[in-house]
């Protein structure tokens, strides 16, 4: 199984031969496994929350969320896990939001293989409250 989806992550080169960027399929995210490869061909989103770095970045699909109202959720939870900790538990952290059916946070899953990674699932048809109502349900799924 895992030579299967390391074939799969392998053989998503950013280019076609002639050179143009090609679009990415979006049931690469949808594996058990984080696709790290594929993670660094998305457009990122960088910030800060102390002395530590948080690489975002959104699997294609779409969302009735504004991504700037997600990201500003993601840096609110980030800075509370800082608070609590008195650091972000992480000197880097990539981060990656994958749109899927449904409404509201539906998991949330954290790898370490590459460097710390999480995947956050979030339901296209969620509202505004629905990440803040999903920051603590997530964490136990």
């Amino acid at each position: 199984m895992i030579a299967i989806v390391l074939n799969m992550l392998i053989s998503c080169a950013p280019t076609n031969a002639a050179g143009a960027s090609r679009e990415i399929d979006p049931a690469l995210f949808r594996t058990p496994y984080m696709p790290y490869g594929v993670f660094d061909e998305l457009p990122t989103i960088s910030f800060s929350v102390g002395e530590s770095r948080i690489i975002l970045a959104y699997a294609p699909g779409e969302l009735t969320l504004p991504k700037d109202q997600i990201t500003a959720w993601i840096t609110r939870s980030a800075q509370a896990v800082a608070g609590y900790y008195t650091r972000f538990p992480v000197a880097t952290l990539r981060l990656l939001v994958i749109p899927v059916d449904g409404r509201g946070v539906r998991s949330g899953t954290t790898y370490s293989y590459r460097g710390a990674a999480t995947k956050i699932l979030i339901g296209r048809d969620a509202t505004l409250s629905e990440p803040e109502e999903g920051t603590t349900a997530s964490a136990g799924s």
